[in-house]
């Protein structure tokens, strides 16, 4: 099998941009570690997972959607920028008029924390990095990506003391709002396009939406609901402890989400030695990861962070493995979300957010970070299993339906028409794949 160099430099470029963003981010995270108490890092982590919740009811997986049907759109992907941009505000409009009035009458001594923190979601909205990135511009599309954690960070080391949570919150605001103006100047002028569908109508759009939105939804529930638990039934304090070892974790993971677009892009999602080989990787890497973090990391991170976050270390052995299975879901979740069959990840997310509400009550009851982290361990294996068992599903009626259909010849100019079809959809390939991998709050916000 042939691989395309095209796709595998593009894949390297957005995984090393995730790989630099991820640095920078751990880079925030010692800042807060060195600049905050537990308690005050533990109320800015719970906002910021309510933030996350919010972001993906006002995003609609309506990003996702333009990214990946851009390539094939008449007039290529800034055709949908403004039908985009239109309904992308208004759905964010609402959100936040909903949340914040919720917020106002349950839990008014946070709301200015919540309305700060989720005053974000307005430049979120206006980042175009989509555009560059379905016009092939991948050194470009990655920029925003990576300036926006180090601009994070920078703003935390910088504030006046004391840094408290609206500190916080109005640095992480500030920051996307530098990267969605960044993502705006770096656009240059237009690509020549060769896509030849219209633009689709504002509910087209929301239809192609959903699928991406229940993939990302349903991750962000299983990445998120422990920490916001551990905070309401444990304190703030305990909610730092747990956001530093999460964010740790959710670092290394990475090292997953690369390996799994590289897979992508170099097998093309063809054969099952290919898969078997991919996943034995991806096991090795995994296990490996999970012990560097579980033996190295309750040394070292008091070191880094600090004494008074030395408890986080020790959550960190009931993480990692999690840490492990993530990157089995990291090779079969885009597999599976990238060929088209995202109701096979929806129903494998469904199932792991059953088994993670059984584990949170159960740790709930318990009354113990570690339980958490056990729950979101058990979680990830029953997703693991269940995307498994689709993928050899799959598999079982691709060579079935093989062996029974004979393949017609391909003249010259149909597989000339072919590959220009393929290089045109290469990027909505590459949009796909990123959509239908873990996204998750980075450890420095």
């Amino acid at each position: 099998m042939r691989f395309d160099p095209g796709r595998r430099a593009a894949v390297l470029v957005l995984g090393g941009g995730r790989l630099l963003a991820a640095g920078a981010g751990a880079v925030g995270l010692i800042v807060l570690g060195r600049r905050v108490d537990p308690a005050t890092l533990g109320t800015w982590a719970m906002a910021l997972a309510l933030q996350a919740y919010a972001l993906h009811l006002a995003e609609l997986g309506l990003r996702s959607a333009v990214t990946a049907i851009g390539a094939t759109t008449r007039g290529g992907p800034r055709a949908l920028v403004m039908p985009y941009l239109r309904l992308r505000l208004a759905v964010t409009a609402a959100v936040l008029v909903t949340v914040l009035g919720g917020a106002w009458l349950s839990a008014p001594d946070r709301w200015l924390l919540l309305a700060l923190t989720l005053a974000s979601l307005v430049p979120i909205a206006l980042q175009l990095d989509w555009v560059a990135l379905v016009e092939g511009r991948h050194v470009r599309a990655t920029l925003p990506l990576v300036l926006r954690p180090t601009i994070f960070a920078t703003l935390i080391a910088c504030w006046p003391p004391p840094l408290t949570p609206l500190g916080i919150a109005a640095a992480f605001l500030l920051s996307w709002t530098a990267a969605a103006t960044a993502a705006a100047l770096l656009l240059g002028g237009a690509r020549p396009a060769a896509g030849s569908a219209p633009v689709p109508s504002s509910t087209a759009l929301l239809q192609q939406g959903r699928g991406f939105l229940a993939v990302t939804a349903l991750n962000q529930v299983q990445l998120n609901a422990d920490l916001l638990l551990v905070g309401l039934h444990l304190g703030a304090a305990a909610a730092g402890m747990y956001f530093v070892a999460a964010a740790i974790v959710t670092t290394a993971t990475v090292f997953a989400n690369g390996a799994g677009q590289l897979t992508l892009a170099t097998a093309r999602l063809a054969g099952h030695a290919l898969l078997g080989r991919a996943l034995l990787e991806a096991a090795l890497l995994g296990i490996g990861l999970a012990l560097a973090v579980a033996l190295l990391g309750p040394p070292l991170l008091p070191l880094l962070l600090g004494p008074s976050f030395a408890s986080a270390a020790d959550l960190l052995p009931w993480l990692a493995p999690y840490l492990a299975l993530s990157h089995l879901t990291a090779v079969l979740q885009p597999r599976l979300g990238a060929a088209g069959h995202q109701g096979d990840v929806i129903r494998a997310g469904l199932g792991s957010l059953a088994v993670l509400t059984v584990g949170l009550l159960a740790a709930t009851l318990w009354a113990s970070p570690e339980a958490f982290a056990v729950a979101r361990g058990c979680a990830e294996a029953a997703r693991v299993l269940l995307l498994w068992r689709a993928v050899q599903n799959r598999s079982a009626r691709t060579t079935s339906t093989s062996d029974s259909q004979a393949i017609p010849p391909i003249s010259s100019s149909s597989g000339t028409s072919r590959a220009s079809s393929a290089r045109a959809g290469s990027s909505a390939q590459i949009a796909r794949t990123m959509a239908s991998l873990p996204r998750s709050v980075s450890g420095s916000g």
